[in-house]
């Protein structure tokens, strides 16, 4: 299986999560680097990192969230 696309997102917003929901709003140079670097879209999957060595697998959803 071939490694996810990776996201770097500041740490404090990872912690910040609510841990029901667990839903990240994306922001805007978030969203243009997903789509038009990455070149991914709704329903795939993409690796999370904080820069601090954790790693997150998560879903790209239509309401341009994780």
């Amino acid at each position: 299986m071939a490694e996810l696309r990776r996201l770097l997102v500041a740490p404090e917003r990872l912690r910040g999560l609510n841990p029901v929901e667990r839903n990240l709003q994306l922001l805007g140079e978030e969203i243009h680097y997903i789509r038009r670097v990455l070149r991914l879209r709704p329903g795939q999957s993409v690796a999370l990192t904080d820069g601090e060595g954790s790693l997150w697998e998560a879903r790209i959803t239509e309401g341009q969230g994780l």
